[in-house]
């Protein structure tokens, strides 16, 4: 089964990044193929280099950069809400 993931909460504000990522990882591990995660609204703030998590805390742009990196996995930013947030 091919899989798509819309993500549009931030890494450390809700759970719902961890969720997504525990998803796509056990979906791959199904042996499903999860073709893109696409960020949008405060979601984007998930793969921003910006980001300088504290050492004991987990880093969850770099789980996902893994992950993508691991299995062909696109990771899609919406370009207006990265710019609404001052990512570009």
């Amino acid at each position: 089964m091919n899989i798509g993931i819309l993500l549009k909460e931030g890494p450390y504000n809700h759970q719902a990044s961890d969720t997504a990522y525990k998803f796509a990882e056990a979906a791959i591990a199904m042996g499903h193929k999860v073709d893109a995660v696409f960020l949008y609204n405060d979601g984007v703030t998930n793969v921003t280099k910006l980001s300088d998590p504290p050492q004991d805390d987990r880093n969850i742009v770099n789980r996902w950069s893994k992950l993508a990196e691991e299995n062909n996995l696109d990771l899609v930013v919406c370009v207006a809400a990265a710019q609404r947030r001052g990512i570009v």
